[in-house]
């Protein structure tokens, strides 16, 4: 008779204790860590497979999400990978469709590394309740031309609430707030079939759990569009920076974008992923995301001109002449978006007497933190010329 080995994976939220001794206030100073095992009648042996200490990048929001009332929902947050979740029920773990695991080029074997996303367990969510994770960052978004990440959906083993395709909804929100300013992008989700053990060497099995029509795929000029449009019904009175303002996006019409507030894509200070119900009842399930990305880099490059004239009059005097034209687009690789091209004043002769005049030309394309690009008359409004005239005379 063989025996069958059992391996349970616990979560322990630290902050959420049952009780506490003594007159300990916080986990600034954990000296010791003691195990106990009760409620036995027999003699057990258990081994340990690994005992860590783990933490994330990405926190749960607490507070109601777009100031409404506050449902019954719940969100709570793993891992999920590729070594411990190869056989997860009722979905099991597969790699999203052209992901491969990278080698660890440090060890004398060909060891893969661990693949894993992040896992959101969705319950009771009450109709148009919204629950979210979030990251504080500081990201300049403008040089880029798409965003992307895989996603998946499943209804939990257990479904209760008879989950179907299309009524929950990922959305992605960037900016400067959560609540105030802010561009989001929402996308319905299909629902992964579950009973089935998914090949994870299998194109279409791959493309079944991360099924494409999940897929986030934003291109970022959508937002800049949304936002003109707009500013353009806020100067007709029909919108206003204290309400969201929301379209569909004209690629992906099944893709609701939305905008609140003022912000900007050249200072992104805050990144949501969230879930919300779109249907009329509670509402529970599981998503994972993995590889969020920015793509299509800004790579358009710009020119730039350097000239010099040195003239000598005789006894009477010299005149230097020195001019330079930069580009938008050129900079070096040290240089940021927003950082400004280098001006280079002009020589100044050092004869007995001399004069000496500095121009500069400045004809922004954008203005600050700003993605949209300026009209032709405003942009000769925008227009920078400073001048400065120096003579001397040296006896």
């Amino acid at each position: 008779e063989h025996n069958i080995a059992t391996w349970y994976q616990f979560r322990i939220p630290l902050r959420e204790y049952q009780q506490k001794v003594g007159s300990i206030n916080d986990f600034t100073s954990i000296r010791f860590m003691r195990m106990f095992l009760t409620g036995f009648t027999h003699p057990v042996v258990m081994r340990f497979g690994s005992l860590d200490l783990v933490r994330g990048e990405w926190r749960i929001y607490e507070q109601t999400l777009d100031n409404s009332v506050a449902g019954s929902g719940t969100i709570s947050t793993a891992a999920v990978n590729i070594e411990e979740n190869n056989d997860k029920t009722p979905v099991n773990y597969v790699l999203p469709p052209g992901i491969r695991r990278d080698q660890d080029p440090t060890q004398p074997q060909l060891t893969e590394a661990n693949e894993q996303s992040l896992s959101m367990t969705l319950t009771g969510l009450s109709p148009s309740e919204a629950k979210c994770i979030y990251k504080n960052t500081t990201l300049d978004l403008r040089q880029y031309r798409r965003m992307q990440m895989y996603v998946h959906a499943n209804a939990l083993e257990n479904d209760v609430t008879n989950l179907g395709d299309d009524q929950l909804a990922l959305f992605v929100r960037l900016g400067s707030d959560y609540k105030s300013n802010y561009y989001e992008y929402e996308v319905p989700l299909k629902l992964t079939p579950g009973g089935r053990l998914y090949d994870k060497y299998l194109l279409a099995d791959c493309e079944a759990v991360w099924p494409q029509e999940n897929m986030v795929d934003i291109p970022l000029t959508v937002f800049t569009k949304l936002k003109k449009e707009r500013n353009q019904a806020k100067a007709n009175g029909l919108a206003s920076y204290n309400r969201a303002y929301s379209a569909y996006d004209a690629s992906q019409p099944k893709n609701k974008v939305t905008i609140m507030g003022n912000p900007t894509l050249g200072e992104v200070k805050t990144v949501v992923i969230g879930v919300r119900n779109l249907a009329s009842q509670n509402k529970s399930g599981e998503v994972w995301i993995n590889e969020l990305r920015l793509k299509e880099y800004e790579n358009s490059g710009g020119w730039a001109a350097q000239g010099n004239l040195n003239v000598q009059l005789s006894d009477f005097g010299s005149v230097n002449v020195q001019g330079r034209y930069v580009s938008q687009g050129f900079g070096g690789l040290e240089q940021g978006v927003a950082d400004a091209p280098p001006t280079t004043p002009a020589t100044t002769p050092s004869p007995p007497t001399s004069t000496s005049e500095n121009s500069s030309l400045t004809r922004p394309r954008c203005r600050y933190l700003s993605t949209i690009p300026l009209q032709r008359r405003r942009f000769h409004q925008n227009t920078t010329l400073s001048t400065a005239t120096c003579f001397s005379m040296t006896p």
